[in-house]
């Protein structure tokens, strides 16, 4: 049957047949969702940022006796990391394990996987949620949005605390808009956010404007909000019990972590910005045209509809982000699903707005431009590895690896094996010797049987030795960190093609 829009449904046609037009629609978005969020979870090998391997997965292989805490950043020593991640990681390796399981990359694809599905089954309930607050003339466009504003399939299989605390806080945000008022609801309300806050300690801007949000907006009975609170603070508790076991000794890691990057300033190290720094980054990131459709809808719905859930969720979490010295990008992620619910509220208040016969025109070529971009966008981001792309590059290296011996040739600190002078026990190559361009002899040089990988960045490319090592040795270029036909794209973007890594062989 063709699908038609409920509203251009003949005027006796029942409410009943009208929702299940809306359910037949979104359950085939739901469909696309599921292939699409399974091949980005697929190509998006690797991490967005060091945090998202080297304070959960090499956390996590303490547990098994892999990882000593030697091995471990210096986080672990401050213990200022929860551990609830880190224990989810452990239990899906040693389920794996069961099922005999064991290669590394498969592994982490599990992870991306079950976050994956975890973030379209929350999706899901959000948008079913929201039936109640977005017009009907928006809700095919909001829940395309939903699923598919570009970057959000790829930051939904991150396994990192930012991508499971934003899941955590949309689920408790879904519970919220089906208006249940039962104590036993907010003791599930309680507990979501209380997850939210362990997997992510600065969720405590979002929980606090929530919680406002409920008493002076919604004017939820205060027994309600009590039992709310109090579910809240037993998970944190839970969260503490937990962080105390893996560390092997009491310990409360909210404390240790205000401690030592607020008070001490160990944050300001990674770098400071003003205030007003994610304000570039929102409209810089996203691409520049999107970028500004997300900063306008949040100063339209701040002014026009200011009274609503998501921005009692938004505004303290940016505000207090903004007073941090410290900014990263990533540290906005945790909110990125209730974009597509601020687009559609900025496009429901613009809506009354009587525009000119050019304004409309402008509009529409505008709207061509914008999906254009958000499909080229979510091609890209899809197909891409996470990241400087290191993942792509040690699994080629791993597929090239066996039993023989093979050495590993890198340029100045682009062994992706270590990056950072952080051991990456969980990628280790046992029979892999490591070089640095610096210490290779001309003797090995002229080894010409031996097994040999080169990795370099394309900065590194006109190096006159790095020349002379593909000469002498006769090696060939095997692949790129990033797919050959994503880097024109990558430069209107923005990215750094000085830091695409090329692998080069002779195996």
């Amino acid at each position: 049957m063709f699908l038609r829009d409920s509203q251009s449904l003949p005027k006796n046609t029942s409410n009943t047949e009208k929702c299940i037009y809306k359910m037949k629609f979104h359950n085939i978005i739901l469909i696309i969702a599921i292939f699409v969020y399974s091949i980005t979870a697929f190509y998006s090998s690797g991490y967005f940022h060091a945090d998202e391997h080297y304070q959960i997965i090499e956390f996590a292989k303490i547990l098994d006796g892999t990882n000593t805490p030697k091995d471990m950043a210096w986080e672990y020593r401050e213990q200022i990391r929860p551990a609830i991640q880190p224990l989810i990681a452990y239990g899906v390796f040693a389920l794996c394990k069961y099922l005999k399981i064991t290669d590394a990359y498969q592994l982490t694809f599990f992870l991306r996987l079950l976050t994956a599905f975890l973030s379209i089954s929350v999706i899901y309930y959000f948008t079913n949620s929201c039936k109640n607050i977005v017009a009907p003339k928006y809700w095919k466009v909001f829940l395309v949005l939903s699923y598919f504003l570009w970057f959000l399939p790829f930051l939904n299989v991150r396994f990192s605390s930012e991508t499971w605390s934003g899941i955590f806080l949309l689920f408790s945000i879904s519970l919220i808009l089906r208006n249940y008022r039962r104590v036993l609801d907010y003791v599930f309300i309680g507990g979501l956010l209380g997850l939210s806050f362990l997997f992510r300690y600065q969720m405590s801007f979002s929980v606090i404007g929530l919680i406002l949000w409920l008493l002076f907006v919604r004017k939820e009975y205060i027994h309600n909000v009590g039992t709310c609170i109090l579910s809240f603070l037993v998970v944190v508790l839970f969260g503490i019990a937990i962080d105390s076991w893996y560390y092997g000794n009491w310990t409360v890691t909210l404390l240790n972590y205000f401690i030592v990057n607020l008070v001490e300033g160990k944050a300001e190290t990674f770098g400071t910005s003003p205030w007003y720094n994610y304000v570039l980054l929102i409209f810089r990131y996203p691409f520049f045209p999107i970028g500004i459709v997300l900063l306008l809808s949040f100063m339209i719905v701040t002014i026009k509809r200011h009274k609503s859930i998501i921005v009692w969720v938004i505004l303290p979490f940016f505000i207090g982000h903004s007073f941090i010295s410290h900014k990263e990008l990533r540290f906005m992620f945790p909110i990125i699903n209730l974009m597509p619910l601020l687009i559609i509220s900025a496009l429901e208040v613009v809506s009354f707005i009587h525009w000119s016969s050019i304004a409309k025109k402008l509009s529409v070529a505008i709207l061509f431009i914008l999906v254009s971009i958000n499909m080229i966008c979510l091609v890209i981001a899809g197909l891409k590895p996470a990241g400087a792309g290191r993942d792509r590059i040690m699994r080629e290296i791993h597929d090239l690896n066996n039993l023989e011996q093979l050495d590993v040739i890198y340029s100045k600190a682009n062994n992706p094996y270590s990056p950072w002078g952080i051991t990456t026990n969980f990628y280790k190559e046992n029979n892999a010797t490591f070089i640095s361009t610096d210490s290779v002899s001309n003797t090995k040089m002229h080894e010409s049987n031996k097994r040999i990988v080169l990795v370099f960045t394309q900065a590194d490319s006109c190096d006159p030795k790095i020349k002379r090592i593909i000469a002498d040795l006769d090696l060939k270029e095997r692949c790129k960190s990033v797919p050959e036909f994503m880097i024109p794209f990558l430069r209107i973007y923005g990215y750094n093609i000085d830091d695409i890594i090329i692998v080069y062989s002779k195996v």
